[in-house]
């Protein structure tokens, strides 16, 4: 299986025609010049009927590429699509100057850098959306909630340097796992978070979008997986997508080291080949019933892994991270007798 440790624009070009781009102003005016083979490019019809524009005949030009030319509006990805055709451009050429995409006139505008490192950030950010993450299933929009101030800081940073933006900040009421609660107030930055506060980050579906390009619609609504895109990633990648789900969905004690619960048997499979991958052996997934319902879950045992996992991965959270360092200075043997 091929190792993928960065993404080109082209990588997903099939999957965001329909958003919009803004380009380097300079490099946009050649590329119209190039694609149409003339210094006004709006004054071609037939170079405005080829990338499926509209030419007005009363003014004779096209009205949005003379906008386009005079003041760097943005346009569509199918548009540029043709553009890079017409001109016989790279995609490597074009993503070099590339500024912002969004998905609509009026929707969130991100900042992404090509390529797009599938290094331990975006490994973390993966990680958390698996975790208490979502991807919205008919908007695309990111939402990640945790009551830890270390972890949302972390989601945060992780964000804003894969797509350049900030979020959404909403302080919500405490209560049952799964049950909703009410929106409390919106914060303006993180510095205002409090420990122990239940927190939500928002990110435009531009976001998910993205992320489910690149991974394979590993989150869409509830339906949460490791696709075969996430498997071939990079060593790095997986390191940070290991901890974010730790720090979100391991318990951890002094008696019985860390334990992953989860509703899908499949995922945990997935989750303990990664660990096997990085050298880090588990007890293999096992079940009990809750509410007559199947819950799966792992442990990590015996000093060696511990010790492993400390090195290679460690904790965000700050409280599991101080477990964890118990059991690797001082492990006890001990033997699991009743499973849940």
């Amino acid at each position: 299986m091929k190792k993928i440790n960065k993404i080109h624009i082209n990588d997903i070009e099939k999957n965001i025609g329909g958003c919009l781009v803004k380009i380097e102003h300079t490099f946009i005016k050649k590329l119209l010049k190039k694609a149409s083979k003339s210094n006004n490019p709006y004054n071609n019809r037939k170079f405005i009927e080829d990338i499926g524009l509209t030419f007005n005949d009363s003014t004779k030009r096209c009205i949005g590429i003379a906008s386009l030319i005079k003041h760097n509006r943005a346009i569509e990805f199918s548009t540029l699509q043709k553009l890079k055709i017409l001109s016989n451009s790279s995609w490597l050429d074009i993503e070099k100057n590339l500024i912002s995409i969004r998905l609509g006139r009026h929707k969130g505008e991100i900042f992404p850098k090509f390529p797009i490192r599938l290094d331990k950030k975006m490994g973390s950010v993966v990680g958390h959306i698996l975790g208490d993450g979502s991807i919205d299933k008919r908007y695309l929009q990111i939402s990640y909630n945790n009551k830890d101030r270390d972890l949302i800081i972390e989601f945060r940073d992780c964000m804003r340097k894969i797509f350049g933006i900030e979020p959404r900040i909403w302080v919500q009421e405490s209560g049952k796992f799964k049950v909703k609660t009410k929106w409390i107030s919106r914060l303006e930055n993180v510095k205002d978070i409090q420990q122990d506060t239940q927190v939500s980050l928002f990110y435009p579906s531009i976001c998910g979008l993205f992320l489910n390009s690149i991974f394979g619609d590993f989150a869409i609504g509830a339906d949460k997986k490791i696709t075969d895109n996430i498997n071939r990633t990079q060593k790095e990648f997986k390191i940070g997508l290991v901890r974010a789900f730790f720090d979100d969905e391991c318990h951890i004690d002094k008696e019985r080291g860390p334990r992953v619960y989860q509703d899908d048997e499949l995922m945990l499979i997935r989750l303990k080949n990664i660990l096997d991958e990085l050298g880090i052996h588990s007890f293999p997934v096992r079940c009990y019933f809750r509410r007559n319902k199947p819950q799966y879950f792992f442990n990590i045992n015996q000093k060696k892994n511990y010790l492993r996992y400390y090195e290679l991965i460690g904790f965000t959270s700050k409280k599991k991270e101080r477990t964890l360092e118990a059991l690797v200075k001082k492990p006890r043997q001990y033997r699991l007798k009743n499973f849940p």
